[in-house]
């Protein structure tokens, strides 16, 4: 659940910082989809691999390379949470 939360965090603070034209999406992927589907073309396919990995976490429960990525990955989208919270810009 925390995993899921952060992603949603960064994919919010994303989506503000492009509609205020302080953000160029560098992936591809998501560059494409918010031309063509805007921000619910990429919310949903943010929710699908959200939903991808955690499903692969949780299969992988008890196996210890399912813990270390799970753990790897809110560490991650933590540090990446902190530096949208610290942003400097306010885009709101």
């Amino acid at each position: 659940m925390i995993l899921a939360l952060l992603n949603w965090y960064d994919l919010e603070m994303t989506l503000s910082a492009f509609r205020a034209g302080v953000l160029h999406e560098a992936n591809p992927i998501a560059e494409w989809l918010l031309s063509a589907h805007g921000a619910t073309g990429l919310r949903v396919f943010k929710a699908a691999m959200v939903s991808v990995a955690m499903v692969g976490f949780l299969v992988g429960r008890g196996h210890w390379m399912a813990e270390v990525g799970c753990l790897v990955s809110i560490v991650i989208y933590t540090g990446v949470a902190l530096a949208w919270w610290l942003y400097p810009l306010d885009f709101s």
